[in-house]
């Protein structure tokens, strides 16, 4: 079959949804597809089936395809972006034009799609009912980084992955550290690109004003693989996301992890998760660390919680999941 995935994001970035089509695109080969990834539908692809991610960008691509290869099936994957921000018409500033706009894109992009996919499963109960027996839900694949690297013989290092976005709220575990006793040797390494100037600034800030705290800037894929695998812990301190991939780089890693209590970290982990801090609560977060470094049990019961997830966020398992899906869209 020949597959074009569609991502608003240029070749070559570092950023999610490439990273995410890159991955798509080998499993999909592996599975002897044809596949392609651009940014915009063109019928010189001449797709048998069009993967896209983010509805509301996507929606203006979904019309295209629809308009010249009508019977061509189409499969949208949801962002965080979607369902947090633009499929939600109460949230800020929801009666400006552009919000009711995205959240038309969104719908339509939805009424027009085949098969809607969700990368964990809590954010698809969002979608309205209508929609719901066209859902998927297909996890994030990823693999241990090898050798695995030593870990810092006298820093209990955290590492804090994604670009630097008011919603990921960056500088929540910098700050966090800050509130530690002068004894802990806790050091947090922050990769990610900063996606404004601003954000540039308060992490050279935040870097020159806190000796636990480093920020790595915008390093390759391979490279925070790395990073993330040297470490003691993975602190996600999002509002809200579509479902981080880091989540399963660190669970297959075996690197525990702290993260705020938000749909994406519950549909993956559980709601009982016992490394979860509200969102934004600096002091519950810096409670969680402190924990963490003192307690090596601590560590055993976060890695035990995630342990069953292993074999459902192996290559196979999601390659086995699209398989299974293209084949009930397709009828092949």
């Amino acid at each position: 079959m020949r597959i074009l995935i569609l991502t608003p994001t240029p070749p070559g970035s570092n950023r999610g949804n490439q990273i995410t089509a890159d991955r798509w695109k080998a499993l999909l080969e592996d599975s002897g597809h044809q596949v392609a990834i651009d940014m915009k539908f063109d019928p010189i692809h001449k797709p048998d089936c069009l993967i896209t991610l983010h509805a509301k960008h996507s929606w203006p691509n979904i019309q295209s395809c629809r308009a010249i290869l009508p019977d061509c099936p189409i499969v949208l994957c949801l962002t965080g972006t979607d369902l947090h921000i633009d499929f939600q018409p109460g949230t800020k500033n929801h009666h400006s034009n552009e919000t009711r706009e995205n959240h038309e894109a969104v719908l339509k992009s939805l009424a027009l799609s085949d098969a809607i996919v969700g990368l964990e499963p809590i954010g698809l109960s969002k979608i309205p009912r209508q929609f719901q027996d066209r859902c998927y839900v297909i996890l994030q694949s990823a693999l241990p980084f090898l050798p695995k690297p030593p870990k810092h013989p006298k820093r209990f290092t955290i590492t804090v992955l994604g670009h630097l976005r008011s919603v990921k709220d960056p500088f929540r575990t910098a700050k966090a550290v800050r509130l530690l006793p002068s004894r802990s040797n806790i050091f947090v390494e922050q990769m990610g690109e900063a996606l404004s100037e601003q954000m540039c600034r308060l992490a050279e800030q935040e870097a020159n004003s806190n000796d636990r705290y480093h920020w790595l800037g915008n390093l390759p894929h391979h490279l925070a693989m790395k990073h993330l695998a040297a470490s003691q812990l993975m602190v996600l301190s999002s509002f809200h996301e579509g479902a981080p991939s880091v989540l399963s780089e660190a669970i297959v890693n075996r690197i525990p992890i702290v993260a705020s209590k938000i749909d994406a970290t519950i549909g993956l982990l559980g709601s009982d998760y016992p490394g979860f801090f509200e969102a934004g609560d600096t002091r519950s977060l810096a409670n969680q660390i402190a924990t963490a470094e003192k307690d090596p049990g601590y560590l055993d019961t976060l890695n035990e919680w995630t342990e069953p997830l292993l074999p459902k966020l192996t290559p196979a398992f999601e390659k086995a999941s699209w398989q299974n899906l293209l084949e009930e869209i397709t009828g092949t």
